[in-house]
């Protein structure tokens, strides 16, 4: 019997031997799960109407509401002031 032989473990040392740390993944620090949140963004359609470019998410929910019906053209920065305040409106009743 060579030297080399006679040094490795047997399959039951192996065994009782448990996993190195090399074989073990290290434990992640996972980040505490916040409470979602609605959360809008600008999100431009192409059917010429100003008014829903704006969609809304909550996880797996979402909505395009229709925000300053009585303007007859409204700008990006105007539609998010307002996408901003119907966000926060949504928050508060969750």
């Amino acid at each position: 019997m060579d030297r080399a032989a006679s040094e490795r473990p047997s399959p039951e040392q192996v065994k009782d031997a448990g996993p190195t740390d090399a074989e073990t993944p290290k434990a992640r620090k996972e980040p505490r799960a916040k409470a979602a949140k609605w959360v809008c963004v600008y999100d431009p359609t192409m059917n010429r109407n100003w008014h829903d470019d704006v969609l809304c998410s909550k996880g797996d929910d979402s909505v395009r509401p229709t925000l300053r019906p009585k303007d007859r053209f409204v700008t990006k920065a105007e539609i998010m002031r307002a996408a901003r305040a119907y966000e926060k409106k949504l928050n508060a009743r969750s």
